[in-house]
């Protein structure tokens, strides 16, 4: 899932958790604190390059029994320390292909 989130605050926040109807579990990791005034990112990619603006990165891991298909949209819910939740509507859209040659 690609994402960035921005603090606009004051003070530091903490992502502590995501949730979502549609997964049975949503596991995020790295970065989770979030400066004030700055953003994280989340990338498919962990060797991508990091612009100097961007705080830190996250990884989101959505485990699902259903199946998400592009074109639709999946609620989730962010819950932060400080500013409490916000449930966005998460578009889908079709897995990334891959480049090279397998293994």
């Amino acid at each position: 899932m690609l994402a960035t989130i921005i603090n606009s605050g004051d003070e530091a926040d903490e992502l502590v958790a995501v949730t979502s109807p549609m997964a049975g579990r949503v596991q995020v990791s790295r970065t989770v604190r979030i400066p004030p005034h700055e953003n994280v990112v989340s990338d498919t990619d962990p060797s991508a390059s990091q612009s100097p603006l961007v705080a830190g990165k996250l990884q989101f891991v959505v485990v699902t029994a259903h199946v998400l298909r592009p074109g639709l949209a999946t609620p989730m819910t962010f819950q932060f320390r400080n500013a409490g939740q916000a449930t966005l509507s998460v578009p889908q859209a079709e897995p990334a292909q891959r480049t090279g040659s397998p293994g």
